[in-house]
C-alpha cells in the first residue's frame, strides 16, 4: 500500500508587508487541516550492508586517528590515544558487559553448583573417606575432564544469542571491530570460567589448614612456619588450568560463531573438545605409524596438561595452548567477517 507523506505550506512574508492570515501560527486542529497529502509511491527496503551503515554513522574505533599530530599531546594523552587505537578499552568494556550478563544468568551458578558438587564428590571425599594421602593433582585432574561437558554451556551464548536476538549487525556496526568483538566475548566467557573454578582454592586453604608437618619460610629477616606442601606444583597447576580453561574457552566461541542456536553451538563445542581431549589421546595409542603418532600425541590437549598437572611448566605445552587460542579466535573472527558476503 503507497505511503502518504504530510507536507505543511509555509508562507514566507516580504519585508514591510503586513503579514497574511496563513502566515500566522496555526493552531493544532488548523494546522492539521492545513496539511496537504501527497502520495508517494513505496520503495523496497534494501538489504542491510554494515559497511554502509559504518561510513553512515561514521563509526570508527580510532578516534585519534584523523587530524590529531600526536607529538604535541601530554604524555597521558598520547598513552589513552595508543591504547584507544589497540582496541584494548573496547575489549575490556565487552568483556565486562559479558562476565556481567553471565553473572546474572542462572546458568552460571547452576554450572558453578555442578561443578563444585562434582568435584567434591568423586575427588575430594574419596580420599577422605578412605584416609589416604589428598593431592591438588586430582583435583585439577577431574576438573580439566569436567570442564570438558561443562564449559560449553558457558560459551554457547557469547555469540549465538547476538545472532538470534538480531543484535550482533548492530554490535559490528558500532565502533567495535570484528576482532574486538570476538575477543571481547573470548574474554567475558574466559573470566566466567575462573570465576567457576574458583571454589578449588578452598581446597588448597584445607590442605594447609590440616597439614602437620611443617617447614621454615625466611622472610624479612624472620622465619615462618608454613605447612609443608609443595606449592610449586599447585601454582603450576593453576597455571594448566588457566591455559585449559582459556583454550576451551575460545574453541567455545568459535562454536558459538556459526550458528544462531545454543544448543547446537554446545554440542559442536563439546565435541571439538571431546575430540581434542580425549579422542587424540585414544588415538595414540592405536597401531599407527610412529611419525603418525607424534603428529596425534602432540595435538591432543590431554599429553599438554599431564606436564602442568605433575608440576612442570614448559615452553612446549605454554606454545600449544596458545596456538590453538590464537587460532580459534581467529577462526571466529573470519567466520563473523563472512557475513560481508552473504
Amino acid at each position: 500500500m503507497p505511503r502518504r507523506k504530510t507536507v505543511r505550506r509555509h508562507v514566507r512574508r516580504q519585508p514591510g508587508s503586513p503579514p497574511s492570515s496563513d502566515a500566522l501560527p496555526l493552531k493544532p486542529s488548523a494546522a492539521a487541516t492545513s496539511a496537504v497529502l501527497i502520495e508517494e509511491p513505496a520503495t523496497e527496503p534494501q538489504a542491510f550492508d554494515p559497511e554502509v551503515a559504518r561510513a553512515e554513522t561514521g563509526a570508527t574505533s580510532e578516534p585519534f586517528a584523523e587530524g590529531l599530530d600526536r607529538d604535541h599531546l601530554a604524555p597521558r594523552d598520547r598513552l589513552y590515544a595508543a591504547l584507544w587505537a589497540s582496541g584494548l578499552p573496547n575489549v575490556l568494556t565487552l568483556a565486562r558487559r559479558e562476565m556481567t550478563g553471565l553473572f546474572v544468568s542462572p546458568i552460571f551458578y547452576v554450572v558453578a553448583a555442578l561443578l563444585a558438587l562434582l568435584v567434591t564428590v568423586f575427588g575430594y571425599l574419596p580420599n577422605l573417606a578412605n584416609e589416604q594421602p589428598f593431592t591438588m593433582g586430582q583435583i585439577f585432574a577431574l576438573v580439566e575432564t569436567l570442564m570438558v561437558f561443562i564449559s560449553p554451556l558457558l560459551t554457547m551464548r557469547l555469540l549465538a544469542e547476538e545472532r538470534r536476538a538480531g543484535t550482533l549487525e548492530m554490535l559490528l556496526t558500532s565502533p567495535l571491530r570484528d576482532w574486538e568483538v570476538v575477543v571481547g566475548k573470548w574474554l567475558g566467557g574466559f573470566g566466567a570460567f575462573c570465576a567457576a573454578s574458583a571454589f578449588t582454592l578452598v581446597y588448597v586453604a584445607l590442605m594447609s589448614i590440616y597439614q602437620q608437618l611443617k617447614t621454615e619460610l625466611p622472610l624479612f629477616g624472620h622465619t615462618f612456619q608454613i605447612p609443608a606442601l609443595d606449592y610449586g606444583s599447585i601454582w603450576a597447576g593453576y597455571a594448566g588450568l588457566l591455559f585449559i580453561g582459556a583454550t576451551w574457552t575460545a574453541i567455545g566461541v568459535l562454536a558459538s560463531s556459526v550458528t544462531s542456536n545454543q544448543i547446537i553451538a554446545a554440542m559442536v563445542a563439546m565435541f571439538a573438545l571431546l575430540t581434542l581431549h580425549i579422542g587424540l589421546s585414544f588415538s595414540v595409542q592405536l597401531p599407527v605409524p610412529a611419525g603418525l603418532r607424534d603428529v596425534l600425541d602432540y595435538a591432543s590437549a590431554a599429553s599438554h596438561y599431564a606436564s602442568f598437572n605433575a608440576g612442570l611448566i614448559t615452553l612446549r605445552d605454554s606454545v600449544y595452548f596458545l596456538s590453538v587460542i590464537a587460532a580459534a579466535l581467529f577462526l571466529a573472527t573470519r567466520v563473523l567477517e563472512s557475513r560481508k558476503w552473504r
